[in-house]
């Protein structure tokens, strides 16, 4: 989350049965056991690189993960986007009653984009109006912003082209960089809560796999007897 630190942040950014693409990150080993199920359950039958889910199918995989909803292709950017407010709002609607008003953040980015900023001043409305905390991210995809070059290929080896015609599938800066804390600060002035909301979430989210561990199952035992005395009796 928005560069907090350099702590690393288990997750991962699923694709929603209407395209957009939706991040969840884990906040306990219950998150991560929903979120494994959950890729499970979108990969089963899919075709390769088609798995997605509905999003009225997240709810059984909820427990233990924080949703933020996304940057550009957010499914709230994306509405916005395309002008369809109400649809913004009942999504929002909808992630808050499966991850709860504690877990759901309403993502905001600037990368000095045209029209970006209209799309962040509804992003926030929509999360003053709920309401629910908003949170300040960067999406980089360099480390720093001579990284973008190297982006910029990246992009056209997906896409099958190269870089005289990539055009608008090509980034258009290099604001895409991992940015520190002063930058961020900066950046969102205005919205200083979010920033704030950023470093927060990233000191709540401190799972990781080193967590994970193995733990034997649970075995049933009489009442009032330990494993290694029931092991006795029956051995």
């Amino acid at each position: 989350a928005a560069n907090a630190g350099v702590k690393p942040i288990v997750g991962s950014e699923i694709t929603l049965a209407d395209g957009s693409r939706l991040p969840l990150l884990v906040e306990d080993r219950e998150g991560y056991q929903n979120l494994c199920r959950l890729i499970t359950r979108m990969k089963l039958g899919a075709p390769k690189g088609a798995a997605a889910i509905a999003l009225d199918d997240l709810e059984p995989y909820a427990a233990g993960l924080v949703c933020l909803t996304g940057g550009a292709q957010g499914p709230l950017a994306r509405r916005l986007a395309s002008g369809d407010l109400e649809g913004a709002r009942r999504v929002l609607g909808r992630l808050v009653a499966t991850f709860g008003r504690s877990s759901c953040f309403v993502e905001i980015q600037r990368h000095f984009q045209r029209d970006q900023e209209e799309i962040l001043q509804g992003l926030v409305a929509l999360a003053r109006a709920v309401p629910v905390p908003l949170v300040a991210t960067n999406q980089p995809l360099f480390a720093r912003p001579e990284g973008r070059p190297l982006a910029d290929v990246f992009t056209c080896i997906r896409e099958k082209t190269d870089l005289d015609r990539g055009g608008r599938r090509l980034l258009a800066n290099g604001e895409r960089s991992l940015k520190c804390g002063a930058e961020m600060s900066e950046l969102f002035r205005d919205l200083p809560g979010a920033v704030a909301a950023s470093g927060e979430l990233a000191m709540r989210l401190a799972f990781t796999l080193k967590d994970l561990g193995y733990r034997f199952p649970e075995f049933p035992l009489p009442p009032g007897q330990t494993p290694l005395g029931h092991l006795r009796e029956l051995t």
